[in-house]
């Protein structure tokens, strides 16, 4: 684990990112995840699939959001996207972290902060005021670190639902 503050090469995504964005995401949810989804689930993930989806959802100009790559020495150590409020009722001037991922092997070293930071500054530049995101109840390190950059859970309650499994999942929320 690589703790304490390193500088992070922040940039927008590419396609060519796709692998490595897969990567971290496959590593994070095996490693976030193994004590609240079953290991059949995790054991499963395949970074080829999900580079598959990376690829297309980069081609695609249309979807209203932005994905931000991590990099540390040239090596992908995290990514995040963010966009407009996908629930109901939220205004235009409410935004929302859409996935926040770091692999494993870099948490703890400031990466995730640096690109909430990077997010933050481009939702205030896009004129949102307030931002929110989705993160499992049961995701007690997420929910720490979102909440030590000024997050607070605001009620509102949902479920992840996929593989058989149904999660509980609350939304946080913060000014930007």
């Amino acid at each position: 684990m690589a703790v304490g503050f390193h500088p992070v090469e922040i940039r927008r995504a590419r396609v060519a990112d796709a692998g490595g964005i897969a990567r971290v995401l496959v590593r994070g949810w095996q490693a976030g995840y193994a004590h609240i989804m079953p290991s059949r689930v995790l054991d499963a993930m395949n970074v080829e699939e999900r580079k598959l989806v990376f690829e297309q959802t980069l081609l695609d100009a249309s979807l209203p959001h932005e994905m931000w790559v991590g990099l540390c020495g040239g090596a992908f150590a995290g990514w995040m996207s963010h966009g407009p409020s996908r629930d109901g009722g939220a205004g235009p001037a409410t935004g929302e972290v859409q996935g926040l991922y770091v692999d494993p092997e870099w948490w703890g070293a400031g990466i995730g902060g640096q690109l909430l930071a990077r997010a933050l500054q481009r939702m205030a530049g896009q004129g949102m005021t307030q931002v929110t995101l989705w993160v499992l109840e049961a995701n007690a390190r997420a929910i720490r670190f979102y909440k030590s950059n000024g997050f607070q859970d605001d009620g509102a309650r949902q479920f992840y639902t996929g593989q058989g499994m149904q999660l509980p999942k609350i939304r946080m929320f913060r000014d930007v």
